[in-house]
């Protein structure tokens, strides 16, 4: 793997280089660059929130060998920080607003290194920002990573529809948040997909094959584009309309710094200088081995948030994997991390399959309980505050309102809680989890509400059937995850003391 990225190495005083590096992102001033002549022809890469990065990213390849000076374009939507429509909160909060621009800050520090700028626009629509480039610019081709769910799916026919409005050379979309490329996957399951993940990790294992990590494009060869009516890096996450990003929690293992510079750092860390793969990783299951805590410290990997947003490719990272397992050991830990990875690309293909029916209340089935949904304010409130009396639902919600993060294990049983103990519209939950979650992805969230936890309630179809809760909500405890994944993962309390 090292052929195809470098490392970036990460020391104790990057925290504060990162700071430095996000003030020179939001003051830096463009007086002194120079705007790009109008109706000059040009190649754009749009970035998104899913694809931050430099490394192993082929819009970024194919946009620079393209032989035309490349314009680097961010839109931040307005979209993005108005309030969900059930619940109101907004649909990105503080805590992965503030993720998202210590990442484009540094994205923005490593094109500027190579003598690029990246052009943001604010306070208007992706589809507005493409009309009002298109009428500065003789766009040739826009180049960007594909989208899986309806509303992404949406923005990126708007700007297909910009493009043709003037004129304007193609959209250009390649895979580049998955594992593996969408197109190698064999003819049926695209075309039918699988009721179950197994039918994927099938296909994943002996039908296709990843491909390796693109090594980065050499961006000094191509001329820099800078357009005039690019607005400046927002300074904090108040500037989006936002609250104040809260201060880190005393009892947070870790603290997320956005950015590939970071990420590939991690990367580096927790694989060959610490040995945590081999040493403490359990995984993000449920325990991929009997007796393994999933809430003990370096238990997880904790890279979640930088594959959410791109900042780490994932070829990259089982290209490291594989490194690790000659170099080092290879083990059901190596195996494990390669498997999430699977189930990662399971969500984002079945989700593209299934379209918008993973955000519908009846979900995949169009299936119901037999009680009606609640919507008390209440019962909503104590669950997002973990105040509902179960400690260990307790300790996970209270982490992920402090840090944006919990295990997998926490999540899932603080979602099987609120849909068949508290009997609350599940879309409220995946509404909070989309504004809080600092690793939210809309197919993982969304799907994964609906695939595993929803059919609780509701009974799956033949392949997958789930029962029934015996009484209705709030009769009595029937989450019994909320007692037996505690006495796994936590025997001794200590994590729902910590939290």
């Amino acid at each position: 793997a090292s052929q195809h990225v470098a490392l970036i190495t990460f020391s104790d005083y990057s925290l504060w280089s990162f700071v430095q590096m996000r003030r020179w992102a939001s003051t830096c001033s463009y007086e002194s660059l120079v705007a790009s002549p109008i109706g000059q022809a040009i190649a754009v890469v749009w970035y998104k929130v899913t694809d931050l990065r430099i490394h192993d990213h082929q819009p970024l390849c194919e946009a620079h060998a393209s032989g035309l000076p490349v314009l680097h374009l961010f839109v931040f939507d307005p979209r993005w920080y108005k309030p969900t429509p059930l619940g109101g909160f907004p649909r990105t909060g503080p805590l992965r607003a503030n993720f998202q621009l210590e990442a484009l800050a540094d994205l923005a520090s490593q094109l500027a290194q190579a003598g690029h700028s990246l052009c943001v626009r604010r306070g208007v629509s992706t589809s507005k920002a493409f009309d009002e480039l298109c009428q500065d610019f003789k766009i040739t081709s826009v180049f960007a990573s594909r989208e899986v769910c309806s509303e992404e799916l949406c923005v990126e026919e708007s700007v297909r529809q910009t493009l043709r409005k003037h004129n304007a050379g193609d959209l250009r979309l390649s895979w580049t948040f998955e594992l593996n490329h969408y197109d190698d996957l064999p003819q049926w399951i695209r075309q039918q997909g699988s009721n179950s993940y197994t039918g994927y990790k099938n296909v994943f294992h002996h039908e296709c094959k990843p491909p390796l990590p693109l090594k980065r494009p050499e961006l000094h060869r191509s001329a820099a584009i800078y357009w005039a009516k690019a607005d400046t890096m927002p300074r904090n996450v108040q500037e989006l309309g936002l609250p104040a990003v809260p201060a880190a929690h005393p009892s947070a293992e870790f603290q997320w710094v956005g950015g590939e510079t970071a990420a590939l750092a991690r990367v580096q860390k927790y694989l060959f200088e610490s040995n945590s793969l081999a040493l403490d990783y359990v995984g993000s299951t449920n325990t991929p081995r009997e007796g393994n805590s999933c809430t003990k410290r370096r238990a997880m990997s904790r890279l979640s948030p930088w594959l959410a947003h791109g900042c780490l490719s994932a070829r990259f990272l089982v290209a490291e994997i594989k490194r690790y397992e000659r170099e080092r050991y290879k083990s059901n830990s190596t195996y494990w991390l390669v498997h999430e990875l699977y189930w990662r690309d399971f969500v984002r293909f079945q989700s593209y399959l299934v379209g918008n029916r993973i955000f519908k209340i009846g979900g995949l089935y169009n299936k119901h309980p037999d009680w009606p949904w609640k919507t008390n304010t209440n019962l909503l409130s104590s669950w997002i505050h973990g105040t509902t009396g179960f400690p260990f639902v307790d300790a996970a919600m209270r982490e992920i309102g402090a840090t944006g993060y919990s295990c997998h294990v926490g999540r899932e049983t603080g979602a099987w809680f609120l849909i068949c103990d508290l009997g609350l519209d599940w879309r409220l939950g995946a509404e909070w989890f989309e504004s809080v979650l600092i690793d939210y992805e809309p197919a993982a969230n969304w799907f994964c509400w609906v695939f595993v936890c929803l059919i609780r309630a509701t009974g799956g179809n033949y392949s997958r059937e789930v029962g029934h809760p015996e009484l209705a909500p709030c009769t009595r405890l029937q989450t019994v995850e909320t007692v037996f994944l505690s006495a796994q993962h936590d025997p001794e309390g200590d994590y729902i003391k910590l939290w």
